[in-house]
């Protein structure tokens, strides 16, 4: 940790490391398919679940 002025910035640089070692960019960006959250469709779920939702 000795280039490093604190632990922030050691934990920053391990964190980026991993990312680097471990993960690889797409070409496209996202991927297809691909969604941030479930938050739309668990909504849709519970609304249908609770009788809210009678024709979609």
């Amino acid at each position: 940790m000795e280039p490093l002025p604190n632990t922030y910035t050691f934990a920053k640089s391990l964190a980026e490391h991993v990312v680097n070692d471990l993960f690889v960019s797409t070409f496209e960006d996202p991927v297809a398919g691909w969604i941030d959250n479930f938050n739309g469709p668990v909504g849709l779920l519970t609304a249908g679940g609770k009788g809210i939702i009678y024709t979609l």
